[in-house]
């Protein structure tokens, strides 16, 4: 029996700048946000998508995911199911405290947006 993983697997990560990273992740049918969304054909729900480019850039930007304020421009144009790899591409701007995000493959983009910072952010 597989166990189900709350973040895919990376397979990659480039760092583009001291702000900016690029991840290949791979997503599999085995992520915890997948059963009953929805059956038969998984979804990736939005608000994962939002959920991991918050944690990426905690990971690689340090970002304080307790700092997320609000989001702006959000949006999701096509749907990420399984078996597939994406690339998350993740911008911090300390300047006006914001997080950067799309999420693409060679297929296209499937979701982009803002999210809003408050002033707590952790020293780079």
């Amino acid at each position: 029996m597989t166990t189900a993983s709350p973040m895919p697997a990376a397979i990659e990560i480039r760092r583009i700048s001291d702000n900016a990273i690029e991840c290949d992740l791979l997503i599999n049918d085995n992520l915890v946000c997948f059963p009953g969304h929805f059956p038969p054909q998984h979804v990736l729900p939005g608000v994962v998508i939002i959920d991991w480019a918050v944690n990426l850039g905690k990971q690689h930007l340090g970002v304080d995911p307790l700092a997320f304020a609000s989001m702006e421009v959000i949006k999701f144009k096509h749907l990420i199911t399984p078996v597939r790899t994406v690339t998350f591409h993740i911008k911090y701007s300390p300047e006006n405290m914001k997080l950067y995000f799309t999420v693409n493959s060679p297929e296209g983009e499937f979701s982009s947006g803002k999210i809003n910072l408050t002033g707590n952010q952790q020293e780079q």
